[in-house]
């Protein structure tokens, strides 16, 4: 089983990507490459945005504390990012093994993979 990896980077903005902000992602890939990229996904505070295949960690749940987030947070699927290896700053924790299989069934069903 794949244990996926929480990390802080700079992420742009949506709205207006040459402002960034440092908050946390979840890497999904090894490194790739010669340019050493992964892909990761954004986490936010915001729990009121929920889609159907993103993920919410609950503080106060068990595995919370090993995720190195601060509080309640949602793992967005479907807000990938691709960035070099030395953009990220800090591993700040990694996601229990019953959030990483949730993880990899909501990619599936992301990209409709059987």
């Amino acid at each position: 089983m794949t244990s996926y990896n929480i990390v802080t980077t700079d992420f742009p903005f949506l709205e207006e990507p040459s402002n960034t902000k440092k908050r946390p992602a979840l890497i999904l890939t090894k490194v790739i490459g010669s340019y050493e990229l992964v892909v990761v996904a954004f986490i936010t505070s915001n729990i009121d945005l929920c889609e159907p295949t993103d993920i919410i960690i609950q503080q106060g749940n068990d595995g919370f504390s090993r995720t190195g987030l601060t509080k309640t947070s949602l793992i967005q699927l479907h807000k990938l990012f691709t960035l070099p290896i030395s953009e990220i700053h800090d591993n700040i924790g990694s996601l229990s093994p019953s959030k990483s299989k949730e993880v990899q069934e909501k990619l599936r069903a992301l990209f409709d993979i059987a």
